[in-house]
């Protein structure tokens, strides 16, 4: 175990931390009189560690994320220290930490990087690579994430073309016309609508949706909007309200913004259109019922935090056990409270208000189940509380639902073999074995399968049978046979 700091250690830790505290605040103070000058020809990757400014010198990133980690590590050791380490019970930062927050924050702001926080923490930059160009296409790069600053995310380059002008013959750009450009006919892109058009596909949006948004996304445009706030503005807001007064909502918002609404942790557009699409996409491909892909529907999908190859592989699952009509299957999920009827099958996988956690101890409890049930002729009896339990502990050793299955049809086999000897043994010595002490005999049997557990009473009975045959006198069982051989 590490020993603690001294007082002595500590005090020294709280001055360096303050020092460079104000040697960060020093730094952005400079370098807010600075322009940022960087430029560059094609698309690099910097650390995040350290944005680059001026020729001449470079912002303190490194060392504000420096001063927050000593801030949190002097927080952590030195509950009896400076209070401006100390870390407030509610927001869980110290005031150190605020202040490096808001020097960070204002980094983010001067240089066009992003701020990711945290729970307890001041947060980290990550740099925005600088947009470029060439003849013919623009080169931007923009956030791929949520708009939220909490969450996590990476630039992504952006590739536009450029709009094609000529002047008309009264204006070759030295003056003497009206100075207007204009585009040339039959251009690839040929309006400003087309290059946000373009902008909108290239973040990975359908056409049908882009096309269907036309009329709205050309009035931004015409009220003054730049590309990205024409973008934000679609996919982030849920109205807009022009220059003439008229609000409209956005289309995006009423295809697929409202089911946030009420969300906990809501979903990035990009993730919500990718979820909702991916869905529908699953029931035509499955031909599900319209009522799984209902808004109510995909909306505790979302919440449920249920992706689209997991309900890819749910449809799937719920068609092949469909197909293989097993009885005993159903009949172990109506015994468990899954499903009602046997028609309620589909149902049970499709379930949107089941996580995936929820479902998969569900799905391996009826698996379970099911091969107990096959043996209820040889004696064996259901039990939903043992077998959600023992279920659970085979889930928690990585087992999946094939694998419990192929568990569980060996463990009810070898029950179904050993439990009427075992509970005519148990019968015999009843009076000696002291039965209060035990469960039932299944019960005992199921530990020894499923957990590995010797049987007490099976260890006991053995031991009371030996005995019986070698006899008081401590004679074999082979020896009694031999000594009453021909009696009868």
């Amino acid at each position: 175990m590490a020993k603690p700091l001294t007082q002595k250690q500590l005090e020294a830790m709280l001055e360096k931390s303050k020092a460079a505290l104000e040697d960060t605040k020093k730094t952005l103070a400079s370098v807010e009189e600075t322009q940022f000058t960087e430029t560059r020809k094609a698309p690099q990757v910097q650390t995040p560690s350290r944005l680059a400014a001026t020729e001449g010198g470079a912002i303190g990133a490194a060392s504000i994320r420096s001063q927050q980690i000593v801030a949190d590590a002097a927080a952590a050791a030195a509950p009896l220290g400076d209070p401006y380490f100390m870390r407030d019970a509610k927001t869980k930062l110290s005031p150190a930490q605020v202040d490096a927050k808001a020097v960070l924050a204002q980094l983010a702001v001067d240089t066009g990087a992003k701020l990711i926080t945290g729970e307890g923490t001041a947060g980290y930059i990550v740099e925005k690579p600088a947009d470029y160009e060439d003849d013919n296409f623009f080169y931007r790069y923009v956030w791929n994430g949520s708009s939220s600053t909490t969450n996590t995310g990476s630039w992504r380059v952006l590739k536009t073309p450029k709009i094609k002008t000529i002047f008309n013959k009264n204006d070759d750009g030295g003056g003497g016309g009206n100075g207007k450009p204009i585009v040339i006919p039959n251009s690839p892109i040929a309006t400003n609508l087309s290059v946000l058009k373009a902008l909108l596909r290239s973040l990975g949006f359908g056409s049908a949706l882009i096309d269907s948004s036309a009329d709205f996304l050309n009035k931004l445009l015409k009220d003054g909007l730049d590309y990205d706030n024409a973008v934000d503005i679609f996919l982030e807001s849920k109205e807009y309200t022009f220059k003439d007064g008229n609000k409209t909502q956005s289309p995006f918002y009423t295809a697929y913004g409202f089911f946030n609404e009420g969300l906990v942790r809501p979903k990035s557009a990009a993730e919500l259109y990718n979820s909702v699409e991916g869905y529908r996409a699953t029931k035509d491909k499955y031909q599900l019922n319209e009522k799984y892909i209902s808004n109510d529907s995909i909306k505790k999908y979302l919440k449920n935090n249920v992706s689209v190859d997991e309900l890819d592989e749910r449809a799937n699952a719920a068609r092949l056990r469909s197909i293989n009509a097993d009885p005993v299957y159903t009949d172990a999920l109506m015994k468990l409270g899954f499903i009602k009827t046997a028609t309620d099958l589909t149902d049970f996988f499709l379930n949107p208000e089941i996580g995936k956690e929820a479902l998969e101890q569900n799905r391996g409890t009826a698996a379970f189940s099911a091969e107990a049930i096959r043996r209820a002729q040889q004696g064996v009896e259901f039990s939903k509380a043992r077998f959600e339990s023992l279920s659970a502990g085979l889930i928690s050793q990585g087992m999946t639902e094939a694998g419990i299955t192929e568990t569980a049809e060996k463990g009810f086999e070898n029950i179904a073999s050993d439990l009427r000897p075992l509970q005519g043994l148990s019968n015999v010595y009843g009076s000696q074995i002291q039965k209060a002490r035990f469960g039932s005999v299944q019960e005992e049997l199921e530990q020894e399968e499923f957990k590995g557990l010797l049987s007490q009473r099976r260890k006991e009975t053995t031991e009371l049978e030996k005995r019986s045959f070698q006899g008081s006198s401590g004679a074999s069982g082979y020896a009694l046979k031999k000594k009453t051989a021909g009696i009868i």
